[in-house]
């Protein structure tokens, strides 16, 4: 997990810059408008070009850095991956104090017992909680399962962080699933 520690701290150092960029390129455009740097309108362009090329650049990788739905699964470690299980989209947020891992898979039935051996689940008696505060991605989406299972789980260290938890909605006929797992500093 070591890894994983050093790539939060690389997306909290490139939010940083792009902050610090924007920054520059907004002083850089109030102090032009005011007329201080109109003799020097072309080295100011120039500037804010630059600065432009920079943020689309860092927007990029930022989009692009992004893993495969399987390899986040398997490096933050939210479920275990037995034969028959597919991870089909995945997403990963980090933030200073907390971090999210939302996956949608489908399965052989029989995995679920697997899963849910891999932590002390409850099996809560509505699939109908609001995901929407945690900004859940376009994918997500537990109404789409017609008689669904939902379990949580209340789990240690993970990823870096001092606790986490997890939430599995599964279909009623337990071939699809969307997990969250959430962790967070104490």
């Amino acid at each position: 997990m070591a890894d994983y520690a050093f790539f939060r701290m690389l997306v909290l150092l490139a939010k940083g810059i792009l902050a610090l960029l924007v920054l520059g390129a907004v002083i850089f455009l109030i102090v032009w408008i005011c007329g201080s740097f109109r003799r020097h309108a072309k080295k100011t362009l120039i500037a804010l070009c630059c600065s432009a090329v920079v943020l689309v650049l860092v927007a990029v990788i930022a989009v692009v850095g992004q893993s495969p739905p399987s390899e986040i699964a398997q490096r933050t470690g939210a479920i275990p991956l037995p034969d028959g299980l597919t991870v089909l989209h995945g997403r990963q947020n980090s933030g200073f104090d907390s971090a999210e891992v939302w996956l949608h898979f489908t399965m052989a039935p029989t995995n679920l017992a697997v899963i849910l051996s891999s932590g002390t689940y409850t099996r809560l008696a509505s699939c109908n909680l609001d995901f929407d505060a945690y900004g859940p991605p376009q994918w997500w989406d537990t109404n789409r399962f017609t008689g669904c299972l939902f379990y949580q789980c209340a789990s240690g260290p993970a990823m870096g962080y001092d606790a986490s938890g997890k939430h599995i909605v599964v279909n009623a006929a337990k071939t699809e699933a969307l997990l969250l797992m959430r962790c967070w500093n104490d």
